[in-house]
């Protein structure tokens, strides 16, 4: 990321500003505040709400800076690499866990392929992701959607082998953006 001219003068860039403030730990996935500013002191975890690493939390961790909110994410990557993801480009949580930054699970990816990877919606009743009842046939139904274009898997007795047939879809079509088990 280059720096601005403002009225003449060099506005630092927020890889300069952020790696002067902060520290990432790649193995945890924490920041770190390396100084002394407001409410953030040397060597004490930034962030909010988040929670530690691999828990389970459907909250995104957020570091505040002079008035800003950064995803944490995007800091780590920020951190580790001097640049945020071009445009179109963005930062995949590979395990699905959205307060988990640690290195090995973040990955560059389209919007595309960041969808393929997207949790259950919390209004789906069976809780599995394409998996529904279909009452008129009695029987349990799998779906998919690829390229804007929804895919009838089948019909099934049961739960488990509209799930399996679902999950067999995924792995087909989504090849490594398929979502891992949580």
């Amino acid at each position: 990321m280059c720096s601005l001219l403002i009225g003449g003068e060099k506005m630092p860039s927020d890889f300069q500003v952020l790696s002067a403030l902060f520290s990432y730990e790649p193995e945890t996935g924490l920041i770190r505040w390396k100084v002394h500013k407001g409410k953030g002191h040397p060597g004490v975890v930034a962030g909010f709400p988040g929670g530690l690493p691999g828990e389970s939390g459907d909250r995104y961790v957020y570091v505040r800076v002079d008035g800003r909110n950064y995803s944490g994410h995007r800091m780590a990557w920020l951190l580790t690499t001097g640049l945020f993801p071009e445009k179109g480009f963005e930062i995949d949580h590979i395990n699905g866990r959205i307060n988990d930054n640690r290195w090995e699970n973040l990955r560059i990816v389209s919007r595309k392929q960041n969808m393929q990877n997207r949790k259950t919606h919390r209004n789906n009743a069976c809780g599995i992701r394409g998996v529904g009842f279909a009452k008129h046939y009695g029987k349990w139904q799998a779906r998919i959607m690829v390229d804007r274009e929804a895919i009838h898997l089948g019909y099934f007795d049961s739960i488990e082998d509209a799930a399996a047939a679902r999950k067999a879809a995924e792995e087909k079509c989504f090849g490594e953006f398929a979502r891992k088990a949580v």
